[in-house]
């Protein structure tokens, strides 16, 4: 047998090792489902206001930050405008809420960020944050940030308390945006990466994701230099 006929027959048994090798690793992977807060049943009202051109908004998935939790993510599409009750300013109120059955149970701390901004002259605002399941299952997470001022709001908070979900339980995860001000109106903008449930950072490839790529680096570069040494020795024997 040559050297390009055992070049081949060595590919042949590496290709094969391989799909040995990441079939089982992908199984194990996949076997376990990661917690995930539900985003399905989309709500957004309002109260004591007038949204123009209406509650318009939606909810995305977030990753998981590290705590074996899949957040969401709140957030408004354009610019919310309050029409005031009243001449002269008032109170408005900007409710969004997602449930549904809770997939796996969890139990730790919840991350949470906001990141909206406010226009006109505002006296004060209080964003509500709310974890809970129906029939008391579960330990609910509540809490309150409180600010001034119109502008970009930016900022983190946490639960104070660790949020304990059961699995299967129908889960209702919601924020209320209160608003005072005064004048003719005002408005909340609330963009992507916005209003945050388990707030995504960077994270770390757990140890069976990161085995299955060095994995495959490993036989893409031993591909690669069989090839380079194939084509020389080719070359070579064309001289």
């Amino acid at each position: 047998m040559d050297f390009v006929s055992r070049a081949k027959a060595l590919l042949r048994r590496q290709a094969s090792s391989a799909a040995l090798v990441i079939v089982p690793l992908a199984a194990a992977v996949s076997a376990h489902a990661v917690p995930t807060l539900p985003t399905t049943n989309y709500a957004c009202t309002s109260s004591n206001t007038t949204l123009s051109p209406g509650c318009s908004g939606g909810v995305a998935q977030l990753p998981d930050p590290g705590n074996n939790l899949l957040g969401l993510e709140f957030f408004t599409i354009g610019t919310l405008n309050f029409l005031p009750a009243v001449s002269g300013g008032g109170v408005a109120q900007v409710f969004m809420q997602v449930s549904g059955n809770q997939n796996e149970a969890f139990t730790g701390t919840m991350p949470l960020a906001y990141d909206f901004t406010l226009t006109g002259t505002i006296t004060s605002w209080t964003l509500g944050y709310s974890v809970s399941q129906a029939s008391g299952a579960g330990t609910s997470g509540f809490i309150n940030v409180f600010g001034s001022g119109s502008g970009l709001h930016t900022g983190t908070a946490a639960f104070p308390n660790a949020v304990a979900l059961v699995a299967t339980g129908f889960t209702n995860v919601n924020f209320l945006l209160t608003v005072n001000y005064t004048g003719s109106g005002a408005s909340v903008t609330i963009p992507q990466n916005s209003i945050d449930f388990n707030a995504a950072a960077a994270t770390v490839p757990e140890p069976s994701t990161a085995a299955l790529g060095s994995l495959a680096l490993a036989l893409v570069g031993g591909w690669r230099l069989v090839r380079r040494r194939k084509g020389f020795l080719l070359v070579r024997s064309k001289d």
